[in-house]
């Protein structure tokens, strides 16, 4: 095979991570964004992903001619109600998602999600990071949230999200371990950009962060155990 591609499953290790859950500015805007057949959850909560793999050898296919090398990623959507796993964790629907690898762009489209190019680029210090979102160069969402220099105990489970290809619903497990810093607090969030697409996910002001961490290790797995939505239960 000439141009082989990345399969499924792949490991990805050692990333740089803010992931926010928020009650969004416009539930109205928020409720249009779910899938035909399913109900964004109350009062309205978008989740949103800063991230970055600093190294092509902190993931499984960094030997790969197609390999997606150092990259960074935001995607963003809305939790969807009546689909929780058993633990509680929502079921999220992919409304966006902007990646800086044109090979992650590949494979990620190839199973249903909304990819386009973007990134994303993370200013650590030892008390805080900022995290912004960047589209054809121009800032488009910025977090900054501040932490202490302690490291929680490990944190690990599954998220699950919702994708659609060639017209049939899929659900997918996605695995995760590693940990984040303690006393994490979202300092601003902002949408920089109101003649963007995703706005109408933007956040209410004052903000109402509903879940929330920085991890400077998670290591997790993509896109992992995907089904049809039919097969079986959650």
């Amino acid at each position: 095979m000439s141009d082989p591609k990345v399969l499924s499953p792949q490991l990805i290790t050692d990333s740089d991570m803010v992931y926010l859950c928020f009650e969004a500015e416009d539930r109205d805007a928020l409720r249009s964004f779910a899938p035909e057949g399913f109900q964004a959850g109350e009062p309205g909560t978008v989740f949103l992903n800063q991230y970055w793999v600093t190294d092509k050898d902190k993931h499984s296919n960094g030997s790969h001619p197609n390999g997606w090398g150092a990259y960074s990623l935001t995607y963003m959507g809305v939790e969807l109600t009546g689909h929780d796993l058993h633990d509680g964790t929502p079921c999220r629907w992919w409304t966006h998602y902007y990646d800086s690898s044109s090979h992650m762009v590949e494979y990620a489209s190839d199973r249903g999600i909304p990819t386009a190019s973007g990134r994303t680029d993370l200013d650590i210090s030892d008390d805080g990071v900022v995290a912004t979102t960047y589209i054809n160069e121009k800032p488009v969402i910025r977090s900054v949230c501040k932490f202490s220099d302690a490291v929680s105990p490990v944190i690990s489970g599954q998220l699950l999200y919702l994708t659609r290809k060639d017209g049939q619903f899929e659900k997918g497990r996605y695995p995760y371990v590693g940990v984040t810093r303690e006393d994490f607090e979202v300092r601003s969030l902002e949408f920089l950009d109101p003649e963007s697409s995703f706005y109408g996910l933007r956040p209410k002001q004052p903000l109402n962060i509903t879940f929330g961490f920085f991890s400077p290790n998670l290591t997790f797995c993509y896109p992992g155990g995907q089904q049809k939505f039919e097969e079986t239960s959650f």
